[in-house]
């Protein structure tokens, strides 16, 4: 788990070294605190959204999601500053070892022509 991260913008979406401090990437595993940190002003948001349209009507926020928190079957959203929106669940966990991750990804709407 330890200095991994991913993008909801990276297309395809897979998950990437980071550097130093979790550096890089909108989530990425922050061995220190055993938990998954928001960062580049992505947010992260563990209410019960079942959705991507639940993500996106999100209002409360984290920056961090503590590994003993979460457990097999648990979904989360991710909305990126851009605007992009992810539904993740968790479908494997090995605290302390291991996490699968499965993400659905709402792209950014594409900017308004002028």
């Amino acid at each position: 788990m330890e200095d991994y991260g991913f993008n909801l913008n990276d297309d395809p979406l897979r998950p990437g070294e980071t550097g130093p401090q979790g550096q890089g990437f909108e989530v990425h595993w922050d061995d220190f605190f055993n938990a998954l940190v928001a960062d580049l002003g992505a947010k992260l948001i563990k209410d019960g959204s079942k959705s991507l349209a639940d993500c996106k009507k999100a209002t409360r926020f984290e920056d961090s999601l503590n590994e003993y928190l979460l457990v097999k079957g648990d979904r989360f959203c991710v909305i990126s500053a851009t605007g992009a929106v992810g539904l993740v669940e968790v479908t494997d966990l090995e605290p302390g070892t291991y996490f699968g991750l499965k993400v659905t990804v709402l792209p950014a709407p594409e900017p308004a022509a002028s």
